[in-house]
């Protein structure tokens, strides 16, 4: 038995019944709005943890930073891993949209070292554990203090490891390669993979999902929040069994509208 309420953390107020027919309209759109925002909020994950990574260089303690970066490393192949297989799940493993992503991918590994050897860095730390790194950092002619987290390229080379396409960059690089310089230059290819994959999606489908789940905002009292709740057979006489909640994403829709433009 489902019903249109307002929750709070200490009152439940049921606003009316909702028949199968609306409820299913209902979750359909939500599902629509949830899994977007489920793989959009993936890069915003990264970026704090980007932002984590600067401010433990400060401290200069190595156990934190190894941390942060293996948490980092394992975000940056869940961001990607993620949308590939939402798209192959939404339309297919063949379909134009999963090949666009791909694409997109293999441009940001052929044309930007960052994202190349951020790549090739997580396989490496998998298979040869993780490297010597060192935080420093120095006072510019402007007093001005600046960090640096170091892996040494040579080092990085020793062990046979197959590095790949980064192997003739490893080479080329000097005796520091600073992790810290990379990380703006990743974050900005990740902006253009996020990008190809949000709009490798049906974006009037979600715009059209989000005006639906808004039609409801005006149930939603001030200080609470708007749900669906799936009460037991035996209510309202009284309520035995589990009873479950969805709650609308108005938030989540309001924000999505106001950084959507249909042409």
């Amino acid at each position: 038995m489902n019903r249109l309420a307002n929750i709070s953390s200490t009152n439940i107020t049921v606003i009316r019944g909702i028949e199968d027919e609306e409820y299913q309209f209902i979750t359909k759109h939500m599902t629509q709005i949830y899994s977007f925002e489920k793989y959009n909020k993936q890069l915003i994950n990264i970026i704090a943890i980007k932002e984590e990574i600067f401010e433990a260089s400060k401290e200069e303690k190595t156990n934190n930073l190894m941390r942060l970066i293996s948490e980092f490393l394992s975000a940056f192949r869940t961001f990607l891993d993620h949308w590939e297989t939402y798209l192959k799940r939404k339309y297919g493993k063949e379909s134009k949209e999963v090949t666009l992503f791909k694409a997109a991918t293999s441009n940001e590994y052929d044309n930007v070292f960052a994202y190349r050897f951020t790549s090739e860095l997580r396989n490496y730390i998998q298979h040869e554990g993780f490297p010597d790194i060192s935080s420093t950092s120095a006072i510019d002619e402007f007093e001005e203090r600046h960090y640096s987290l170091d892996f040494n390229p040579k080092e990085l080379l020793e062990n046979g490891h197959k590095w790949k396409a980064v192997q003739k960059d490893l080479l080329e690089e000097d005796c520091k390669l600073d992790f810290l310089k990379l990380l703006p230059e990743l974050i900005e290819s990740l902006n253009r993979i996020n990008l190809c994959a949000i709009n490798n999606l049906d974006i009037k489908l979600l715009f059209d999902s989000c005006k639906e789940i808004l039609k409801y905002k005006e149930y939603e009292l001030e200080g609470m929040r708007l749900a669906i709740i799936t009460f037991p057979p035996s209510y309202p006489q009284e309520i035995k069994g589990k009873i479950s909640l969805m709650e609308f994403p108005i938030m989540i829709a309001e924000t999505i509208l106001k950084g959507i433009t249909i042409k």
